[in-house]
């Protein structure tokens, strides 16, 4: 099994993005279990869940780069929730907004690369297939104002 790497500010992170999550995706942000296949369930005032989503925060300026990286792992595990007729959201906060790309969506672009985390690696599982999603295929969410 793989190392956690989760820290006590990625959990400060997640919950600072919640209004967001609530206000823009209609619905109640539940934090699931450190091991489950991602972060938040979205749950609607019925108890039924309306989506999952996936939450990273990235130390800098949407659309400093033309992509967005996440693993293909990762991706396959939230792809899988179409079998459970929903839909799972990739939801990224930069240093200027939040925003998110829907994985489940049929027309999804990405490139597949061998890559990762290859500068500072932490284990041989950072390094590893990733899709490469182009910020093109990401939606606004919320903007920070300076």
């Amino acid at each position: 099994m793989r190392t956690i790497y989760e820290q006590e500010h990625n959990r400060l992170d997640e919950t600072n993005v919640v209004p967001v999550l609530e206000e823009h995706l209609k619905g109640q942000a539940i934090k699931l279990p450190p091991l489950y296949f991602a972060d938040f369930a979205m749950v609607g005032n019925d108890g039924n869940i309306l989506s999952f989503v996936e939450f990273k925060k990235r130390n800098m300026k949407f659309g400093q780069y033309p992509t967005i990286m996440l693993s293909s792992s990762k991706w396959l595990r939230l792809k899988s929730v179409e079998l459970l007729r929903q839909r799972a959201l990739f939801v990224v906060q930069c240093i200027d907004g939040v925003w998110a790309v829907d994985l489940t969506r049929p027309d999804l672009k990405f490139d597949l690369v061998y890559g990762g985390r290859t500068k500072q690696t932490r284990d041989n599982a950072d390094v590893e297939p990733c899709l490469m999603i182009p910020i093109s295929q990401f939606r606004l969410l919320h903007s920070h104002d300076k």
